[in-house]
């Protein structure tokens, strides 16, 4: 019986991490990451020697989306995350707003720019948040995933002296193609 109820176990755990990496594979669209950048995103593959496997534990147990980094010499850790999708919700000035506030409030740093923009077609927060030390920048996107039912957040960072010549890499998501409901 032992051996049985192992088995059945080893199955529900396959058919969750399938239906995980199912639910992560299906953010569209998917925020462009810069060349040059290492993706440690899951179901990519094995993170490289370079890679700090505190770095690794912290992305596992946040269980991003999707995460970025860029590992090359002078970069200072600039990097790309999406959190996990949540129910969606109206993406409009006032919740625009409301976000900033969040972050501001929540000690994230200082809402230096805000705006709602389009990504696929669909209404989109976009801001641009500088920390609270004034080293990082971070530029914020939630829009609605193609299904239609969630949004995500998709966020870029880098040192303050590295995103001005970032930054139209980062929005390049801005011009992502339309999205067709499922």
């Amino acid at each position: 019986m032992r051996p049985m109820r192992q088995r059945l176990g080893q199955l529900a755990f396959g058919m969750l991490l399938f239906a995980c990496s199912v639910a992560r594979a299906q953010i569209e669209p998917r925020p462009p990451i810069p060349a040059g950048w290492t993706d440690l995103s899951p179901g990519v593959g094995s993170p490289t020697a370079r890679v700090d496997p505190q770095l690794v534990r912290y992305i596992q147990v946040r269980a991003f989306a999707a995460f970025a980094i860029d590992l090359r010499p002078g970069s200072s850790g600039d990097k790309m995350w999406i959190d996990r999708p949540v129910p969606r919700s109206d993406i409009n000035e006032r919740t625009a707003q409301a976000f900033a506030e969040q972050l501001s409030s929540n000690g994230q740093g200082r809402i230096i720019e805000q705006k709602i923009c389009t990504v696929g077609g669909q209404p989109a927060a976009k801001l641009v948040l500088e920390s609270t030390d004034g080293k990082y920048m971070t530029l914020i996107y939630t829009y609605h995933l193609r299904n239609g039912k969630e949004d995500v957040i998709a966020a870029y960072q880098a040192s303050k002296k590295r995103f001005a010549r970032l930054r139209a890499s980062f929005e390049k998501l801005e011009g992502a193609p339309e999205i067709g409901r499922h």
